[in-house]
């Protein structure tokens, strides 16, 4: 309806409106409907001039397959699983969208796979038991989970005590503060765990 008002508007021959202008008349006709743009105008004198109406184009409908295509089409992949679909596609002479709607049908998807190592129940136990053997011999439930490393090495026994002293005198009491909140942050992740695992809970 308002495509043949707006065909009209543009008027045909040599007494026709500017795009600008058809724009501006209906939006002064019609003032409760929403407001059209160039593009529609343009648009509708295209379709026109090529078409001779203003009517619903039909969209095309995809191009169905024969059955001999989509058994060519399955096969292919069956025999060789890793090949291009765009490749096959081109290979049988048929849409890139089609093929894939022929391995929809078949159930047939794109996967890539990553190869993963499924745990088991006592796999936390043994990975306890394997860190717990290491160039040291921690004792059980140490809070120490990694040795020391020195940047640089202590010139000797009175050098190592005092940097020890001055690591000390570092310590403010904010730091003490957050190491025990975190303490117990962690105590409570822990224990919600079960005692395995619980560094994912505490972001």
């Amino acid at each position: 309806m308002h495509k043949i008002t707006i065909l009209q508007m543009i008027g045909y021959g040599d007494r026709t409106r500017r795009q600008a202008e058809v724009v501006r008349l209906f939006r002064e006709k019609y003032p409760e409907l929403p407001p059209i743009s160039q593009g529609t105008v343009s648009k509708i004198e295209e379709q026109f001039r090529e078409c001779g109406h203003v009517r619903q184009l039909k969209k095309n409908a995809p191009n169905k397959l024969s059955d001999d295509q989509k058994l060519d089409a399955k096969l292919m992949f069956e025999e060789n699983p890793h090949t291009s679909s765009r490749q096959t596609a081109s290979a049988l002479n048929i849409s890139h969208s089609s093929l894939l709607r022929v391995l929809t049908e078949n159930q047939m998807y794109p996967y890539k796979l990553v190869p993963t190592n499924e745990l088991a129940k006592d796999d936390f136990n043994r990975r306890i038991l394997f860190w717990r053997r290491g160039s040291v011999e921690w004792p059980a439930r140490s809070p120490d989970l990694t040795p020391i490393v020195y940047k640089t090495k202590p010139d000797g026994l009175a050098d190592l005590k005092r940097r020890i002293t001055l690591a000390i005198r570092s310590i403010t009491p904010q730091m003490l503060t957050n190491v025990r909140r975190h303490f117990y942050l962690h105590l409570g992740c822990c224990q919600d765990a079960g005692g395995m695992h619980f560094e994912h809970l505490l972001h």
